[in-house]
């Protein structure tokens, strides 16, 4: 007869997801997961993709003298706003306006990332951690 775990002790013998994250040295999903979209929205604002940024942001004037970027989506009504808000540009463009200054400086996506790999993301974007 087959079968389909070596260990008869399976579940029981598997590592905790903590304990995976820690031997293959990553990070949790989540963090990649908001990594990830937050490098893809960059992207698309420096045009490193072929998708425009003004089909999705609206771009207005940053107030006084600080460099952070202000863009935001379309107003939408109130039968779609579950939907939209959490959707990608929604949570980018919320997600790059509480990004650093100096983060968003970068010239360069690999610039971008290393800085973003710096900091603290998760709190500064007000996402709860998974505890371990």
């Amino acid at each position: 007869m087959y079968r389909c775990f070596p260990n008869d002790q399976y579940p029981q013998s598997m590592p905790s997801y903590s304990e995976r994250l820690k031997i293959f040295k990553l990070r949790t999903l989540l963090y990649r997961r908001v990594f990830n979209d937050i490098v893809f929205c960059f992207k698309v604002l420096k045009g490193e993709v072929r998708l425009k940024a003004s089909k999705f942001w609206i771009f207005k004037p940053s107030r006084g003298r600080t460099s952070t970027i202000s863009i935001r989506c379309d107003k939408i009504c109130k039968k779609q706003y579950n939907v939209l808000f959490y959707s990608l540009f929604f949570r980018g463009a919320r997600w790059l306006q509480m990004l650093p200054a100096r983060v968003l400086e970068a010239p360069s996506i690999s610039t971008f990332k290393k800085r973003l790999r710096k900091i603290n993301l998760l709190p500064i974007l007000h996402i709860p951690e998974f505890k371990h």
